[in-house]
């Protein structure tokens, strides 16, 4: 043990196991085929039965293995793909970023996810072409206004309403509502609009709300407005007579009689 510093640990059970350059390529007890650069493990394919490492050929960058029965099966492993992992854990950045190019782009997420996994954010983010992971990544960073252009790209609505929330807590309150307009999401915009005092926007959010049928929160915008004849409409188009006739007892009293009347022929 003093002849050498352990670097890493892995609690695998490793049956046969080679190394190309700083990579370990190996498979375990799980029937997995693995590699390991700096101390992360990747695994690369689910064997389907029991197989034992014989090489890796740099100039195919495939790694290849035989079976009990001496069938040998090759699986692809990019050279490109390690070094630039190597590169990467050894602190040399720009060595790293000139060997980029030459990987393919259907492997960027899978380089995007070692970065994540040392910290490097902002580099997972420029590398990633997956939407969703990008959309991630960048909620995790704050950068909001690529998120927002990823969100315009994928239209979801839990990306918005996701994206709503953080502009929100932010103080982003015009990203906030745009958000909350693409999300549908009535009840951010009540909170947003009566916080402000918009009055012109919780007008407009009553009719939205009444067109999509989210009677309680048109009701709730109405009442707020005072437009008390349009909320004991609405009450009464939504069938709810009993709270027609205490609205109208309490705030019209007029209307009284015209509602009792309509709740005892709903009787």
């Amino acid at each position: 043990e003093d002849a050498f510093e352990v670097l890493h640990e892995n609690d695998e059970r490793i049956r046969t196991g080679i190394w190309v350059g700083d990579c370990f390529i190996y498979n375990n007890s799980s029937w997995k085929l693995n590699y390991c650069v700096g101390g992360e493990v990747t695994t690369m394919y689910h064997l389907d039965r029991p197989m034992y490492l014989l090489g890796y050929m740099a100039n195919q960058s495939r790694v290849y293995l035989v079976d009990k029965e001496f069938n040998v099966i090759g699986y692809t492993l990019l050279l490109s793909l390690i070094e630039y992992k190597t590169l990467v854990m050894r602190g040399d950045l720009d060595k790293a970023n000139e060997i980029l190019p030459t990987i393919p782009k259907e492997q960027h997420n899978n380089v995007a996810h070692f970065l994540e996994s040392r910290g490097m954010i902002e580099d997972a983010l420029e590398i990633a072409t997956d939407p969703d992971y990008r959309f991630e990544l960048a909620i995790q960073l704050g950068r909001l206004e690529i998120a927002k252009e990823i969100a315009e790209e994928v239209q979801s609505e839990s990306k918005w309403k996701q994206l709503g929330d953080l502009a929100m807590s932010s103080g982003k309150l015009q990203l906030a509502e745009d958000c909350m307009k693409y999300a549908m999401d009535l009840s951010g915009l009540l909170l947003l609009y009566s916080s402000l005092g918009d009055a012109e926007g919780v007008s407009k959010l009553a009719c939205l709300a009444k067109e999509q049928g989210k009677n309680n929160v048109a009701f709730m915008c109405l009442f707020m407005l005072g437009r008390l004849e349009d909320c004991l409409q609405l009450l009464v188009e939504s069938n709810r007579i009993p709270e027609a006739a205490l609205l109208a007892r309490s705030y019209l009293p007029s209307k009284v009689s015209e509602i009792v009347a309509l709740w005892r022929k709903d009787l």
